[in-house]
């Protein structure tokens, strides 16, 4: 044990409070001194700022380009699976989940048939 060059005791910092803790750090942590801020009001009166800063023109012509793809995905589950996952594996993994989602709202029965036929699709996505 260390002895406290001006005492005989331990310094208080030094003794243990079981093998893994010091006492020193078995006090509960400070309080933050304020909790987190509520976002300020936009202009439309609400608080909701919609997330990350996007260009809309950006946004529109991505999702457009993801429901050509979607379509294109729909119809080569005409000439089998591997024609779909062919094309899948061209795009961005955003733009394959984008064209999964498209395909499913577009056509869910085609799209459920595709499931069927093919356990390990969610493999594709990765």
């Amino acid at each position: 044990m260390i002895k406290n060059s001006l005492s005989n005791e331990a310094p208080k910092a030094l003794l243990l409070k079981d093998s893994y803790t010091l006492d020193a750090f078995a006090l509960p942590a400070p309080l933050p001194s304020s909790s987190p801020s509520t976002p300020t009001f936009n202009e439309s009166g609400d608080n909701n700022w919609g997330g990350m800063d996007i260009d809309e023109q950006l946004s529109d012509s991505w999702w457009e380009r993801v429901k050509y793809y979607a379509q294109l995905a729909i119809e080569r589950v005409e000439n089998g699976v591997d024609a779909v996952k062919e094309l899948l594996s061209t795009l961005t993994s955003d733009e394959r989940w984008g064209v999964i989602l498209e395909f499913e709202k577009v056509e869910p029965q085609k799209f459920g048939q595709m499931i069927a036929d093919v356990h390990d699709w969610v493999q594709w996505m990765g």
